[in-house]
Formats: C-alpha cells, sequence, structure tokens
C-alpha cells in the first residue's frame, strides 16, 4: 500500500467508515426485513420462498413455534430472543452513527442479563418470559452493535488492507 499524507488517509479511511456503517445498516435492515416477511408470504400463499428464509433462520435459531411472534397466524423464522437481538442490532447500529465508543467492560454488562436470564431458565430457577426474553436480546443486540459501531473505522481499515483476513 502507498503512503499517502495523513490527512489523505484519514479522510479515505473516514470514507470507508462510512461506508461500512450504511453497509451493516442496509444488510441489518433486509435482515429485519426478512423476519417479518417470512410469515407473510405464507400468509399469502407464496410457500417457497417462505420455506427457503425459514430453511437459512434455521442455522441462527432453534425454531420453536412456541417461543416465536407470529405474524398472520405464522410464526416468524426466529425466536424471540433472536428477534430481540435482531432489532435490538439494527437500532443500535442505526442511533451508534452520533454516539461515543462505548467501553467493553459495558458491552459485557449488556451481555449479563441476557446469559442471566437464558441460564436461570434453563436451571429452572426463573420463569423467563416472552418478554424478559425480548428486552434481554434487544439490549444485548444493540450494545453490540453499539459497541462495533465504535470500531468502525478500525475494521474498515482493516478489511481493506487485507489484515482482517490474514490474521482471523
Amino acid at each position: 500500500m502507498r503512503s499517502c499524507a495523513l490527512t489523505e488517509c484519514d479522510q479515505r479511511n473516514e470514507r470507508r467508515a462510512r461506508q461500512l456503517y450504511w453497509f451493516v445498516a442496509v444488510v441489518a435492515l433486509l435482515w429485519l426485513s426478512w423476519l417479518w416477511l417470512t410469515p407473510w408470504l405464507m400468509a399469502t400463499q407464496r410457500v417457497l420462498p417462505a420455506l427457503v428464509f425459514y430453511r437459512v433462520f434455521a442455522l441462527v435459531c432453534h425454531q420453536l413455534p412456541e417461543r416465536s411472534f407470529s405474524v398472520q397466524g405464522f410464526p416468524l423464522p426466529v425466536c424471540v430472543r433472536c428477534t430481540g437481538i435482531y432489532v435490538g442490532f439494527a437500532l443500535g447500529w442505526l442511533l451508534s452513527v452520533r454516539w461515543p465508543r462505548m467501553p467493553r467492560r459495558w458491552l459485557i454488562a449488556a451481555f449479563l442479563p441476557l446469559a442471566s436470564d437464558w441460564f436461570l431458565g434453563v436451571a429452572g430457577w426463573w420463569p423467563n418470559t416472552p418478554t424478559s426474553r425480548t428486552l434481554t436480546g434487544a439490549l444485548a443486540g444493540g450494545a453490540l452493535a453499539w459497541w462495533l459501531s465504535g470500531q468502525r473505522r478500525t475494521i474498515a481499515i482493516e478489511i481493506h488492507s487485507g489484515e482482517a483476513f490474514l490474521h482471523g
């Protein structure tokens, strides 16, 4: 990579960070739209495309219908906790553009309610509910997006230089 003046490199890196921001924003919004589109496709007899979305989302979620929100009588392709994570991530990412960087300890703290809700439910000590699953998921997803957004300049530089692929 050729060297450049500091301001020229800074401008280029800022542009790459903005491009990464908008790329992730579009992908997050598409992902969310697919969540809501899937049950609508089933309700309108477009079964094949709906089944494709259910199959794709099965890669990231258990898809238990009793633990999923429903639209028009058909479950979303992810559970309420995953729905919370994805909605939280999208909102966190979109709102983070003006926020300062999040300290890593806040990110870890934001995942503690999710982990506690899950563990206490599995252990039988806490009857977690769709509300607790959704809210803890949204908190964790939003915090993850906020933290990653604060790293977007570094991530964009590493992607452009190839370092993200060489050391990952």
